[in-house]
């Protein structure tokens, strides 16, 4: 009986994180500090901006340990990010196309480090919007970008 209790409580313990870390999408706040270690005292590794993707590893109290889309680890405060869908752009010059097809007009080109709001997703393809007013800028091949979310 202990060992099945125990167990539960472990399992609703790794559940509540996960649901949490479904939560984690990207950074909420215009400029944070990405830290090496869970705590403000910690050094800062990097600057992340509001948008920013980002996939949750592990939350350790109110940190969250993050992984971004060039691999990069780090520790943020959990007030600082939210379930915003975003994406980055991680090829060179891409196109934009008018709907979720090759053959699709071209309707804007994006760059390698461009972020992007997700607005839906069909067969292999990701509709982006402008992140601050959520108007739809176009499709995007899904291989072509690295998302905090999906």
């Amino acid at each position: 009986m202990k060992n099945l209790l125990l167990t539960t409580i472990v399992l609703a313990v790794g559940n509540a994180q996960g649901l949490a870390a479904a939560s984690v999408c990207s950074v909420a706040a215009d400029r944070v500090n990405a830290r090496k270690g869970p705590g403000p005292h910690h050094e800062v590794l990097f600057q992340a901006g509001r948008g920013y993707p980002v996939q949750a590893e592990q939350i350790l109290g109110d940190w969250v340990r993050i992984r971004d889309w060039e691999g990069d680890r780090a520790w943020l405060s959990r007030r600082l990010l939210d379930g915003t869908r975003t994406a980055v752009i991680i090829a060179d010059d891409v196109n934009v196309r008018a709907s979720s097809r090759q053959a699709a007009p071209l309707v804007e080109k994006v760059r390698r480090g461009e972020i992007y709001r997700v607005m839906t997703e069909r067969n292999g393809w990701v509709q982006l919007g402008y992140y601050d007013d959520s108007s739809k800028l176009g499709w995007v091949r899904e291989d072509l970008l690295w998302r905090g979310c999906r």
